[in-house]
């Protein structure tokens, strides 16, 4: 009896000193062949094939993701992305009717990469627009030519101040927009703001180009915050010397255009 009693007391004893394995819980079964059930707190590697689905397809994607729900079935899914689609139509239809009700109209910071299309679209449509606002969207030079290309396709525009300040424009935004002031359809603009946009003196080149021709009417252009230096101011100078510019303002503050720059520009009031 007491041979036994020892036994069992070293048994007791070593097996509170091995770890214990604890039993994972099991894997979730689909009840259809859309559910797609996942675990809390796992790896989507646990899954099964069958669960998982080819890779790179929906249903891949959608157990891949971490989930705080028991499960996710491919119709959610399908109707979380038909509900997303839905408020970016209904987004864009809100800043379309805008543009096209016309008179003046700001935009500042609320423009996502999907909706320049539908703001171009309605630029080339509207004949009520007086001025609008584009500042600090991020639109870069490919979302700037589209605006370009949608106030040189509207015949009936009388779109007269457009704010593009703080978008990143560059050079190559320069560039589109230059065509646009210049061209017959946007000879209503009269006021345009550039400023922080990265523009350097090959886009002051451009506009420079702009501003000689006679079918641009733009009197008010703002460059501020830009890199124009001197060698940029001498390119505006000689456009406003030039008999055909209508400019009657211009700001170049700091752009670091130095004593030439501005003996540039002096020059160029002098003999306008």
């Amino acid at each position: 009896f007491r041979v036994v009693t020892v036994l069992n007391l070293r048994i007791a004893y070593w097996s509170r000193l091995s770890p214990r394995r604890v039993q994972e819980p099991p894997l979730p079964t689909a009840t259809s062949q859309y559910d797609i059930r996942k675990t809390p707190g796992r790896s989507h590697q646990a899954l099964t094939p069958t669960l998982l689905g080819p890779e790179g397809s929906l249903k891949h994607s959608i157990a891949c993701c971490r989930c705080p729900f028991p499960f996710v079935t491919l119709e959610m899914a399908l109707e979380k992305e038909r509900f997303r689609q839905w408020l970016e139509d209904t987004r864009r239809e809100e800043f379309e009717g805008r543009i096209l009700t016309g008179g003046v109209v700001s935009l500042r910071d609320e423009l996502l990469d999907g909706d320049i299309s539908a703001v171009a679209n309605a630029l080339a449509r509207t004949t009520t627009l007086t001025a609008v606002t584009f500042q600090e969207n991020q639109l870069g030079s490919d979302k700037t030519k589209l605006i370009a290309d949608a106030l040189q396709s509207n015949a009936n525009s009388i779109l007269q101040a457009l704010d593009l300040s703080q978008n990143d424009i560059g050079n190559e935004g320069v560039m589109h927009l230059a065509d646009a002031i210049s061209h017959p359809n946007c000879c209503k603009l009269r006021t345009l703001n550039l400023c922080h946009n990265r523009i350097g003196r090959r886009g002051a080149m451009h506009l420079a180009q702009a501003l000689r021709r006679s079918t641009s009417q733009l009197q008010v252009l703002h460059l501020g915050a830009n890199r124009i230096r001197a060698k940029g101011a001498g390119y505006l100078a000689r456009a406003i010397s030039h008999s055909g510019c209508k400019l009657k303002d211009l700001k170049l503050y700091s752009n670091a255009i130095g004593s030439d720059g501005v003996k540039h520009l002096a020059n160029a009031l002098r003999y306008s």
